[in-house]
């Protein structure tokens, strides 16, 4: 009960079929021409027919299909998606509630960027699903205090304050430990602890 979906280079998406109990679908009277597929399922990462290219000139070759051409025994792998999971503590081994997570995925050679967030929970608890296998920072952002407020000159000493903080203490992302997903793997029990300033 995967749903497939074809995706026409010219014409763009159409309805999606369900695969049978085995996976196996069947699409036909289709036009001749470049087509792809779509594959999704829930607690699954889509997949794409054929493969995207992970090179940057051509990210995805089509399957040309030929008038009157038949093509079998197309086989489409569906994989879980990887996470990463953990705990937030205060500098005194306290859980933090309501903690902003966010996971960054580090490609070859550029930018950082956001592959998910979550909240922890009253126990300090996350967890970030759906990743692509690749490398990642963690960085946690505690949520403000409700008393602060920026335009009102503090008038005693303040207490230190958790801070943004890198998995596994790190203030500066140079500093980050970075983890590595492979296909479908969770990573557990990571521990950030926050810094203060």
């Amino acid at each position: 009960r995967a749903r497939v979906r074809l995706m026409s280079v010219p014409s763009g998406s159409q309805t999606p079929i369900l695969t049978d109990s085995t996976g196996a679908f069947e699409l036909t009277a289709l036009p001749a021409g470049p087509h792809s597929l779509m594959v999704e399922k829930s607690t699954y990462m889509a997949a794409r027919y054929p493969e995207v290219n992970r090179s940057m000139r051509a990210r995805m070759v089509p399957l040309l299909v030929r008038d009157g051409q038949v093509i079998e025994d197309l086989t489409i792998p569906l994989y879980h998606g990887s996470a990463i999971a953990g705990r937030v503590l205060d500098a005194h081994g306290d859980p933090v509630e309501s903690a902003q997570v966010r996971v960054l995925r580090l490609p070859r050679g550029g930018r950082p960027t956001t592959a998910g967030q979550m909240q922890t929970n009253d126990l300090g608890e996350f967890r970030v699903p759906r990743l692509q296998p690749g490398r990642y920072l963690v960085q946690v952002r505690p949520q403000m205090p409700q008393s602060f407020n920026p335009t009102q000159p503090a008038v005693e000493v303040q207490l230190p304050q958790p801070v943004p903080t890198y998995y596994p203490g790190a203030l500066d992302m140079a500093q980050a430990q970075p983890i590595t997903l492979n296909r479908g793997e969770t990573r557990a029990g990571l521990e950030v602890v926050l810094a203060e300033g």
